[in-house]
């Protein structure tokens, strides 16, 4: 995931900086993000804190007085991989940053130096109270200082480099961190070299020396080092060394990237040989394949290119009045391309309207960094030609992205514009051949038809011979391969190319240089605004929800919002509330939004096939069966399952898919659909296979659902579930989680998926495998209490065992249903489904499964007040467990058990009773167990008036649950914790524990948010 960071004055403005930061308290809190993590206090060094808290803070402090959401948090915290409780873990995070940053504070979380604000929270800090901010003004000295005092240049740019610790943000995760650690690298660099190329010029090449030999080593492609090394080296009397560093970057760019060093350094070789001395080089250097640039954040500008990448040097700007003229050779000139012959030689400020390009579209919404990027690529100063590649599935809008920019920027091209259609998915042509578009492209040029070489070959070399001195703009649109474009690039330096595809065309990214830009779905937003140009805003401000209804239809497919924009303007008396209801009706939504024109470029359908007819034979197949995944994101594993091929094969197979933008890779070993592509390949697989193939690619998912589930499971659960469940093992099974960090994430980022398939398995008729799912997940859901999704896992697992007429599945979901209704505190429905569990597992002597109803049966009695029959369910509980031999079960009966006799007024037996739980749980390896039995230990010290023990168990389970990411019983800790503190007339802690606790409840939608309001006001 890319960030693109501002600077903080271009994200507020001065006057939104300085109202940021009005409230701010006057005590020093200082940030150090140039090394590892510091956080500093009054000028005390305080600890920067777990990992992903350290994450938070580095976010909030990008830049100091901006406002960041919630979900702009948990992006750059976790990105793809959103844990199940993510919400509530962020509020933990804010909550001890605020004790941390403003420890004196006692006021609303709207005050103080981290504030809650609307849409999000705010961390009130000047940009000087970043070291990062101190490192980029002083080098901003320096540079404006390095013309007329070299030497105090050098003093400030030393200055800025002694403020570096090591590795920028070491050791804090996340994808905005790691962003934020390469644009700080690449700044760092950029300083470097300027310091070198600065104390060249003093003559005091062995620090250059000494400060590049490092650079060179961890970035030994990064050009515009080389290059000053190379001077420096010569300067010193080492010309045989400055040689042989070139030859080891020539050998290793061959090597690595099959490419030459950039022309500069080719030079700087060749006066190396020729004994010439040589000049300290300008800021930049050649840009190594594919750099992207670096994103700016921490309150300085946008930074160079990603570390190891040199920058193009900057355009120098003419004169009042002036205009810079391009470089020419001798030899006139051909007219602009689409000019007649007698139209004035290009570069002579004419001929601008006769170019190749077709019309622009009628209108053109969105985009906009879709269209500053391409601007960032296909406009920078630079030696070669620029090169990039708009790609995405069909539909997406490349072409009409791709036109909008070329119009926009005509004007910075004057030599012409060459534009072609390669037809690459063409529904009803074959792609064009490089040769034919050659061929256009000479005529245009100027080159007789009698003049054109015969073979595809000699045209592509007399093309480049004559763009070699121009400034044009090469568009090729619906690209099909790497083969049909690379004859058509231009080489000349002010020459720029843009190609649309399909497909990825990796070797163009990897092997020529160019810059991909991946074109998705448009936002809500973006297709909403799309809407409103094809249909008018007459008719959709009126209807403003029906037509938010039908954007939402689309799935954010501009071809598919034009479609039904079309439909808008083609019913003028009909209301769009009614053409909602008449699409809703209409069931399919590839019928709804197909042009009803086969065989065109705006029928959905056609496109989607045209992409896929150019498949190969077992990657057809594998779209088709794919599409019979019912949730949003496809496991490889479960990919495995359905087209019945190893892991590795999958891997392939899914590779080719992604390369034609098919699928889009949506995480390690994930992949998804975009919503119609989905919808077309299920109808083809429904249309084009037998139906014992599609019974058979279900069933596969099927089992290997249960499997992977109850594999799972039995990682973050004490008590393995897969004995419990008759899942074999299947052939796609290899390579899931082995840890149980592993098996949450997994879980987290495929539980509403593992819900769907268990409703794909009702709607089968396997009742079995649909009823078991659900009883494999609950320890998941228990531990990672997803309300809603649970819920609707259970009624699947409910009707699911009911067809099967199995009682022992009735059993199962009752005991599950029980549990989460508990924690709901739907008490009646609760008990209702833990008796009737209970007396069918008494009825088969099935102790275990017993246990784990009486437990919560007991929990149950035991909010309702009724300690006497909770105590007598735990020990019938305990004695369940003990005749099955399972000390985990022992222990958490034995827990439970000390609550409810503390409950009975005799803390005395509670305490014995949680003590010998405490142990059960350490030996069996549970710090979940041990934590809550931690936790009841220090609620009877309460109740008994031992303040002292009270206060070290209830913090120490508090610890426990924070290192487990449990938000839910952290939450419950600090309600105790803050009756601890009132008990000791410490009212403001006591306000502070619950004020936290409560935005965790509140955070994570779980009841207890009601009972901390009522704490709050009664304290």
């Amino acid at each position: 995931m890319a960030y693109q960071l501002r600077d903080a004055q271009a994200a507020t403005g001065a006057s939104g900086i300085a109202a940021a930061t009005a409230h701010a308290p006057a005590a020093g809190v200082r940030i150090g993000v140039l090394g590892s993590l510091t956080v500093e206090v009054d000028g005390v060094r305080h600890s920067s804190g777990p990992p992903l808290r350290q994450a938070v803070l580095v976010r909030l402090a990008s830049p100091c007085g901006s406002v960041v959401s919630k979900e702009q948090l948990m992006d750059a915290v976790w990105g793809e991989e959103l844990p199940g409780n993510a919400s509530g873990n962020l509020h933990t995070y804010i909550a001890a940053l605020r004790k941390q940053l403003d420890p004196g504070h006692k006021q609303r979380a709207t005050d103080g130096v981290l504030a809650t604000v609307a849409g999000g929270y705010c961390l009130r800090l000047p940009p000087a109270h970043l070291d990062s901010t101190g490192f980029l003004d002083l080098c901003a000295l320096a540079r404006s200082l390095r013309d007329r005092d070299p030497d105090a240049a050098a003093r400030q740019f030393r200055a800025a480099l002694d403020l570096w610790r090591g590795t920028p943000l070491q050791g804090v995760p996340g994808p905005f961190a790691q962003a934020e650690r390469e644009r700080l690298t690449a700044l760092r660099l950029s300083a470097v070299e300027d310091y070198a190329r600065l104390m060249t010029g003093l003559d005091r090449t062995d620090i250059v020396v000494q400060e590049l030999t490092q650079v060179i080593r961890d970035h030994p492609l990064r050009e515009s080092a080389h290059a000053l090394m190379m001077t420096a080296l010569e300067r010193g009397g080492q010309r045989d060394e400055a040689m042989r560093l070139y030859e080891r970057l020539d050998r290793r760019l061959r090597a690595e990237l099959a490419v030459r060093p950039g022309a500069r350094l080719r030079e700087l070789y060749r006066q190396l040989r020729e004994g010439s001395a040589l000049r300290v080089p300008g800021p930049g250097g050649a840009r190594a394949p594919g750099a992207p640039a670096a994103p700016a954040a921490f309150g300085g500008p946008a930074g160079p290119v990603a570390p190891g990448v040199s920058t193009a040097p900057a355009a120098v700007p003419a004169a009042p009045g002036e205009r810079a003229a391009p470089h020419r050779s001798a030899t006139p000139a051909a007219p602009p391309p689409g000019a007649p012959a007698h139209a004035p030689a290009a570069g002579s400020g004419h001929g601008a309207d006769m170019r190749q390009l077709p019309p622009r579209a009628g209108r053109f919404v969105g985009r906009h960094r879709e269209l500053a990027r391409l601007g960032e690529v296909l406009t920078a100063a630079g030696e070669g030609p620029r090169l990039c590649l708009v790609t995405g599935s069909a539909g997406t809008g490349k072409t009409t992205l791709a036109m909008e920019w070329a119009h926009r920027n005509l004007e910075k091209f004057p030599d012409g514009c060459l534009h072609v259609e390669l037809r690459g998915f063409h529904p009803g042509a074959p792609p064009l051949s490089a040769g034919e578009a050659l061929y256009d492209f000479l005529v245009a040029l100027g080159v007789a038809p009698d003049r054109i070489p015969l073979t595809g070959t000699a045209r592509s070399a007399l093309f480049r011979s004559l763009t070699k001195d121009r400034r044009l703009l090469v568009l090729l649109d619906d690209a099909h391969s790497t083969e049909q474009v690379l004859p058509l690039l231009p080489t000349g330096a002010g020459c720029a190319t843009l190609v649309t595809s399909r497909r990825r065309l990796d070797t163009l990214v990897v092997r020529n240089g160019a810059h991909a830009l991946f074109l998705g779905p448009m936002s809500h937003e973006g297709a909403r605004e799309l809407l409103d140009a094809c249909a008018g805003v007459g008719r959709t401000r009126p209807e403003p929800t029906a037509a938010d209804e039908l954007v939402r239809y689309c799935a954010g497919l501009p071809l598919a919002v034009a479609v039904i924009g079309n439909r808008v303007v083609s019913s003028p008396g009909m209301p769009l509330s009614e053409l909602l209801e008449r699409v809703r009706a209409g069931g399919n939504r590839l019928d709804v939004l197909s042009s009803g024109v086969p065989d065109t470029g705006v029928d959905l359908r056609t496109v989607f096939r045209a992409s896929v007819e150019e498949l190969s034979p077992r990657a057809r197949e594998a779209f088709r069966l794919l599409g019979l995944f019912p949730g949003t994101h496809i496991d490889l594993r479960a990919a495995g399952a359905l087209l019945n091929r190893s892991a590795r094969e999958s891997a392939a197979i899914l590779a080719e898919l992604t390369a034609n933008t098919l699928l889009t890779e949506a995480g390690p070993d994930r992949y998804r659909f975009h919503d119609l592509l989905g919808e077309f390949a299920r109808e083809e697989a429904e249309a084009l296979l037998t139906e014992e193939e599609l019974a058979g690619a279900r069933l596969r998912l099927l089992r290997w659902t249960l499997h992977a589930v109850g594999e799972a499971s039995a990682l973050i659960a004490p008590r393995p579930v897969r004995d419990l469940l008759p899942a074999q093992p299947t052939p796609w099974s290899a390579g899931g989680p082995t840890d149980r960090r592993g098996a949450v994430r997994w879980l987290t980022a495929h539980q509403h998926s593992l819900v769907a398939i268990s409703e794909l398995a009702l709607n089968c008729g396997q009742y079995d495998l649909a009823w078991r799912i659900p009883v494999a997940l609950t320890s998941w859901f228990y531990l990672h209490k997803n309300w809603s999704l649970w819920l609707r896992s259970l009624r699947v697992g409910a009707s699911a065992a009911r067809r099967a007429q199995s009682r022992e599945g009735q059993a199962q979901i009752r005991a599950a249903s029980g549990l989460a209704h508990l924690y709901l505190r739907h008490y009646r429905r609760a008990r209702k489904q833990l008796v009737r569990a209970a007396a069918e597992f008494q009825r088969t002597g099935e102790d275990w499964q017993l246990g784990t109803v009486l437990v919560p049966l007991g929990d149950l009695y035991l909010r309702t007040g009724r300690p006497a029959q909770a105590a007598h369910a735990y020990e019938t509980a305990r004695r369940a467990y003990q005749r099955a031999d399972d000390h985990w079960g022992t222990a958490w009966a034995l827990s439970a058990l000390g609550r409810a006799l503390m409950a009975a007024g005799s803390p005395g037996r509670a305490t014995d009773a949680l003590q010998r739980a405490m142990g059960h749980w350490h030996k069996s390896g549970y710090p979940r167990g041990e934590a809550d039995a931690m936790m009841h230990l220090g609620q009877v010290y309460l109740t008994r008036g031992s303040v002292r023990d009270a206060e070290r168990y209830l913090h120490r389970a508090d610890a426990l649950y924070q290192s487990l990411g449990d938000g839910y019983r952290h939450a419950q800790a600090l309600v105790w914790i803050g009756r601890l503190r009132a008990a000791t007339d410490d009212r403001a802690g006591a306000r502070e524990a619950w004020r936290s606790a409560q935005e965790v409840f509140e955070g994570l939608g779980a009841p207890g948010g009601a009972e901390c309001s009522r704490l709050l006001s009664d304290c």
